[in-house]
């Protein structure tokens, strides 16, 4: 029971994000000047999102494995990108800046905070790559698988 509901609070997080995603995208192309720009991997991602986190809200498999699979992607971009601006990138150069909704929030040109900025958002899908892949909370879902089958042979037994 105690695993279930950090489950519950990252699958309803994951459907937050897959929502803010598609309506982002869905506010851009209604509310956007003449000039419309698709944001495609957004909408696809907030897709992918969205129903892998109502699977994990149910305590499937493939919703696990789905948000593994994002978690991950969303590490390597991450790594990737924070390295490029370690390495590559020269203080004063250009901008990092954190936007919401086309607004700029916070703005800075020095590379290592924003690199700091970027791994900070990094450790969320680094903890919940962690925390889906304890032998505990594969349990919770092998558990499900368990109870599904017992219900099909007794069925089919009878």
């Amino acid at each position: 029971m105690r695993r279930i509901l950090p489950v519950k609070i990252i699958a309803s997080l994951i459907i937050a994000q897959g929502l803010w995603d598609i309506g982002e995208v869905i506010y851009a192309l209604f509310f956007s000047y003449p000039h419309i720009t698709i944001k495609v991997f957004p909408f696809i991602g907030g897709i992918l999102e969205f129903f892998a986190g109502i699977s994990l809200f149910k305590l499937e498999e493939a919703g696990r494995k789905m948000i593994l699979i994002l978690s991950s992607i969303s590490v390597i971009v991450g790594v990737l990108f924070i390295s490029w601006m370690l390495f590559f990138w020269k203080d004063g150069s250009s901008g990092s800046a954190i936007y919401f909704l086309d607004d700029p929030i916070f703005e800075t040109e020095s590379r290592l905070l924003s690199a700091g900025i970027h791994f900070a958002f990094l450790v969320i899908p680094l903890f919940i790559i962690m925390f889906l892949s304890q032998k505990g909370t594969k349990m919770l879902f092998i558990h499900e698988e368990t109870n599904n089958l017992d219900a099909d042979t007794t069925i089919e037994s009878v």
